[in-house]
């Protein structure tokens, strides 16, 4: 099946390129990973209900180096707006910090050339959309757009099943 809706690509150093197909209005999100060494194609891993919701929105990945996870901003609407794990090995998707203040839109203007950016004519209310890994893969660092706050928690955290909403927030 063809690729729709790509919002995000990254390469890691194994020659995988993962590819951030979002939702369509008939299928799941999913991650495409293409062999660019052998030119083919390695996996395909879905991203659908209840990792993925009716107004999600996946907007961006982050490819952790070290640890075979990718971290993908969901944007959502309102308090939907989560980050999705996904362990690269195993194929496991989580959906996490949905609602947290790290990854919910604050009540911030966007301004683009002086202009305040609207959707369906009202000031746009973002949520978590930039989103990258450190160089070594510790830390996840991201934000909602419509904030003036930068977050990061540490993948460690991110990868421990363990940790519920609370404990993952708090971290």
């Amino acid at each position: 099946q063809a690729l729709s809706s790509v919002l995000g690509l990254r390469c890691g150093s194994d020659g995988i390129l993962w590819i951030l197909d979002d939702v369509g209005s008939n299928r799941p999100g999913r991650l495409v990973g293409w062999d660019t060494v052998n030119e083919k194609l390695h996996r395909i891993i879905t991203l659908k209900a209840p990792h993925v919701q009716k107004d999600s929105f996946l907007n961006d990945l982050a490819l952790d180096p070290t640890h075979k996870h990718i971290y993908i901003a969901d944007t959502a609407s309102g308090s939907h707006a989560a980050l999705i794990v996904v362990d690269l090995e195993t194929g496991t998707v989580r959906r996490v910090l949905e609602g947290s203040k790290s990854t919910v839109a604050e009540n911030v203007d966007i301004v683009v050339d002086n202009e305040v950016m609207q959707l369906q004519g009202a000031p746009a209310r973002i949520g978590v959309d930039s989103i990258t890994t450190s160089t070594d893969g510790t830390w996840l660092y991201y934000g909602p757009m419509s904030s003036t706050t930068l977050y990061r928690v540490s993948t460690e955290a991110l990868r421990d099943t363990s940790l519920n909403s609370k404990e993952l927030e708090s971290k």
